[in-house]
């Protein structure tokens, strides 16, 4: 390449690289700066769903900001007031949570804590969520041969953003306390400093002073000039913008959105609890902005929408009938539907971007979209349905955003009585009638199983009667193919989607969690309802520890508490005199486990013993409690996805033995599917200089009502040693560190590292 060729790519690289790490920095700070916040909630996960809808905000405030002063301001003008606002706001740092700050004890926090936020990070993160549309703005003034079409930036943009996702829990987190991360973010963001300024003195250099405005036709060439040949993709649309232009920017970011929201929580609730695979929908929603906005995309637009019935059917139909038996391919099936919708809306955006006079506006409506159905997700959502309907809803919508074929109208009466009578053959014999299909003869089952998704498949061509088919498969799916358990109450609280399930024709009753089991009790016959079963079985490590503590040999253990209800099993070793508390973060929880329609084990076992609830994080709940006035402290809550780093750090174990009296006991519940916990502990023991033993039961085969109890991991821990004596002789083995497993604290942790490959 000759240096003039070199000399039109020095601002491509520019600004590339300044988009790059400004994004990058956005993805790293918000763990970084939540993740110091969280041990002054008790690790709530309030916290994190706060904390979205504050950056949200931001963002949207960010894009706000860019482009209001694109309006009033000339590009030479707005980079001289934004370098002074990026180097102002390194005043916020660093960007740990500032000392001094407490939260109300009797008040709901979010107010405070968006205060936290705004005072600890609201200045650098506001300035960092405007360089997109900012730094677009700029290259659109410069005599460069991409001038005209700047929005391939975007895509390094989306580069940084995607580099930090994967970077923080893959190398960030596990190599870097949050002091080390936070000097590290300090000083990236002095380079990102010094790119905007280079950017800006660039800008001063190279773009006449009167520039045409942007978009306009241009002496040094633009997308008239090279931009097809270039690119992959359509160039941007002339004219003026209408609000049809902005309504349709805004919905084509509401449902991609919405849809990594909804298929985020489906994942990792109801196809595998997995840690950190929340992580695998954000980093494809990232990577279809990336390939969408490049101007060589390696996947077409018109390929998307071909394959794009080919992914959501399937999913449409087998989404009520896939559980935890087809957990890999469901994973599968969701995350490969959820790529390519979003890959449909977020091509439809990039093919109906407009020119770039109109840049910082349509980010500003783009931003905007993907606000609302982050929040139609996190806050409306939940009050409107009693599970996850939005995503199946939502899932329907994008399917139905497909473009309409030229010369078509967008909708006619065939578009909604097709659907229609779909839905009354197939949907009103099992309403009226009860059926279920999978009850039916097979050949009749499989006709409607394969004859159903061809039918929809057909619709294919006419967006909203294919998204209204795909509509119809989904109520099909959930209701007449559904051979899920019988339900007998699913309730949305703010922590998830509970359900109480009636097995062995009611006999057995099960409280879940998505793939998660809280509970379990056998209610029929009524003298088997004082019988702790699940996790806690009078044979396993629970039952030997309670044998040993009611020994009169032994120092009397009168005051226990309980971190995590579930069902109340626990309830049934109580005796009369002894004082429960139970510490639960969830008042659904509290109220199904309470309800006798469902469960017994508090009414039951609880009827002669002092027993109390208290509703908050078990970690936050203790710190109230006195010094020396705990005998047992059990901690239930490690069997989901969700793990609670905030109760296995040092800081917390120093406040569990602060509550423990002389002679006190600390016993863990480890089961988990995914995660090897009993390392941590080690190493938190041997730090904290307390004896420590594990043991790992699984039900004999002569055991009773083996079906109904689970096998499980438990580690104790103890300052008394004679405890390990009066145990000795029952399964339980000396617990040692592993090598690699560090010494987690409120500011380190290593969840990877841990994980059950």
């Amino acid at each position: 390449m000759d240096d003039s060729g070199r000399e039109l790519d020095a601002p491509v690289l520019l600004y590339g690289t300044a988009l790059l790490l400004s994004s990058f920095l956005i993805f790293w700070v918000e763990p970084l700066f939540t993740k110091s916040v969280l041990p002054m909630l008790g690790g709530s996960p309030r916290v994190w769903n706060t904390a979205l809808v504050f950056f949200q905000v931001t963002l949207l405030a960010g894009y706000l900001y860019a482009h209001w002063t694109s309006r009033v301001l000339s590009a030479r003008r707005q980079s001289l007031l934004q370098v002074a606002l990026v180097a102002v706001a390194a005043v916020g740092l660093p960007v740990l949570a500032p000392e001094g700050w407490s939260p109300p004890a009797d008040a709901l926090p979010i107010p405070w804590l968006l205060s936290l936020f705004a005072v600890g990070i609201g200045l650098p993160f506001f300035a960092l969520s405007s360089m997109a549309p900012m730094l677009q703005r700029w290259f659109a003034r410069l005599p460069h041969r991409h001038s005209d079409d700047p929005y391939f930036l975007y895509a390094a943009s989306n580069l940084g953003s995607l580099l930090a996702l994967l970077a923080f829990p893959l190398v960030l987190e596990p190599w870097l306390p949050l002091g080390a991360q936070n000097l590290a973010w300090g000083w990236s963001y002095a380079a990102l400093v010094l790119l905007v300024a280079a950017a800006a003195l660039y800008l001063w250099r190279r773009a006449p002073e009167a520039a045409p405005s942007p978009g306009s036709s241009a002496p040094h060439g633009g997308a008239g000039a090279d931009g097809d040949a270039a690119g992959s993709g359509p160039t941007p649309r002339n004219g003026p913008v209408s609000w049809t232009d902005r309504l349709t920017w805004i919905v084509l970011s509401f449902a991609p959105a919405s849809l990594l929201h909804g298929v985020t929580s489906h994942i990792t609730t109801d196809v595998a609890a997995v840690p950190l695979l929340w992580v695998v929908p954000l980093a494809l929603y990232l990577l279809t902005f990336v390939l969408v906005f490049s101007r060589r995309s390696p996947i077409s637009h018109r390929w998307m929408l071909r394959i794009e019935p080919w992914v959501v059917v399937p999913l449409a139909l087998f989404f009520g009938i896939m559980g935890t038996a087809y957990g890999p391919w469901a994973l599968v099936i969701h995350l490969a539907a959820f790529f390519v919708l979003a890959m449909v809306c977020h091509g439809e955006l990039a093919r109906r971007r407009p020119e770039a006079s109109h840049l910082t506006e349509f980010y500003l409506w783009m931003s905007a979209g993907g606000a609302f159905g982050g929040i139609f997700n996190a806050v409306v959502a939940p009050y409107l349905f009693e599970w996850g309907v939005e995503y199946p809803l939502m899932i329907a919508a994008a399917a139905s955003l497909r473009p309409v074929l030229r010369g078509s109208d967008l909708v006619s009466w065939r578009d909604l009585a097709w659907p229609a009578g779909l839905a009354a053959a197939v949907l009103l014999p099992a309403q009226l009638f009860g059926i279920r299909y999978f009850e039916l003869p097979v050949p009749l089952t499989w006709l409607i199983v394969l004859g159903l998704p061809v039918v929809v498949f057909g619709f294919r061509h006419r967006p909203v009667r294919f998204g209204l088919g795909v509509g119809v498969l989904l109520v099909v799916a959930f209701t007449a193919l559904s051979q899920s358990p019988d339900t007998m109450a699913r309730e949305r609280s703010f922590y998830g989607v509970l359900t109480v399930e009636s097995e062995d024709d009611g006999r057995v009753h099960r409280l879940r969690h998505g793939t998660t089991l809280h509970g379990v009790q056998i209610v029929e016959p009524p003298d088997l309802r004082t019988l702790p079963v699940g996790y806690y079985n009078r044979g396993g490590p629970v039952g030997q520890v309670f044998r040993v503590t009611n020994d009169p040999s032994t120092p009397a253990v009168d005051d226990i508490g309980v971190m995590g209800l579930g069902t109340g099993a626990l309830t049934c070793y109580a005796r009369p005199g002894e004082r429960w508390t139970y510490y639960e973060i969830d008042p659904l929880v509290v109220r199904w486990a309470r309800d006798t329609s469902y469960f017994h084990y508090l009414s039951e076992c609880g009827r002669n013993v002092d027993v109390e609830v208290e509703i908050g994080d078990g970690r936050l709940s203790l710190r109230d409690r006195p010094d020396d006035s705990l005998d047992l402290l059990v901690l239930d809550a490690f069997s989901s996805d969700a793990v609670p780093v905030h109760l296995l750090t040092r800081e917390a174990l120093d406040l569990y033995l602060d509550k423990l009296s002389d002679h006190g006991i600390l016993l863990f519940n480890t089961s988990n599917r995914y995660v090897n916990i009993p390392p941590v502990l080690a190493r938190l023991a041997e730090n904290a200089g307390v004896a420590a033993r594990a043991q790992y039961h699984a039900p004999g085969l002569d055991t009773p009502h083996r079906d109904h109890i689970y096998t499980s991991e438990w580690v104790l821990m103890t300052p008394d040693r004679r405890w390990l004596s009066w145990l000795e002789g029952r399964a339980w083995r000396p617990l040692h560190p592993e090598e690699g497993v560090g010494l987690w604290t409120d500011h380190y942790s290593n969840v990877l590292r841990i994980l059950d490959w």
